[in-house]
């Protein structure tokens, strides 16, 4: 038999089209859609509030200082300097003495150094050989605010017993003393050693 001389009809070339992919009409609907997204995202994006990062502010930077103008540390030096100046030195006093002896007139007599502990007995002594010495000198334990005149006082009753500066006082007088040393010589070397005690007893 000989073939048939039919041909089958074409199909539609929109039929033949569909099965490659979808139509033009729904790639532009999907492209519309994700703009809209985009734009969207964008939006929220640009008003969202600021984070706390963003919100602190940056560090500063140390900007060099001129070399001319002091430093804070190198100011504080003359303030410090400036402030002490400007404080008055500690009022010193000179507790009471005789200048001359014969003004001491009539002394009383020293305390029996027998009768007073061991340790007090050679102050006593001392005091005892040299009375008119004793007068010239001042007493820094500021007795004189209870009624002594000179060192000699305090060895005219028991209160050089209880008291350290009186008996280092007449050692020391008694001392130098021996060495020649006039009463006004002693008298200024122990004024000398006794001055920082003297500031914080002035009054």
């Amino acid at each position: 038999m000989g073939k048939s001389s039919k041909k089958e009809p074409a199909r539609p070339a929109q039929e033949s089209r569909g099965g490659r992919g979808p139509s033009f009409g729904i790639i532009l609907l999907i492209m519309i859609l994700g703009g809209i997204a985009v734009f969207a995202l964008t939006r929220n994006k640009q008003y969202e509030p600021p984070s706390e990062q963003s919100a602190t502010p940056p560090p500063l930077q140390n900007t060099p200082e001129p070399k001319d103008s002091p430093s804070v540390q190198d100011q504080a030096p003359q303030q410090n300097a400036e402030n002490q100046a400007s404080v008055p030195e500690a009022e010193f006093r000179v507790p009471a003495y005789f200048e001359n002896p014969d003004s001491a007139e009539p002394l009383q007599q020293v305390l029996d150094p027998s009768t007073v502990p061991y340790f007090a007995r050679e102050g006593y002594e001392v005091v005892q050989r040299k009375p008119r010495l004793m007068t010239q000198m001042p007493c820094f334990c500021y007795c004189d605010k209870f009624g002594h005149t000179s060192l000699h006082t305090c060895f005219e009753t028991t209160h050089a017993v209880h008291c350290d500066v009186c008996l280092k006082e007449a050692l020391a007088a008694d001392r130098m003393d021996s060495q020649g040393l006039s009463p006004q010589e002693i008298r200024e070397f122990i004024i000398q050693q006794y001055k920082p005690r003297g500031q914080h007893n002035h009054s």
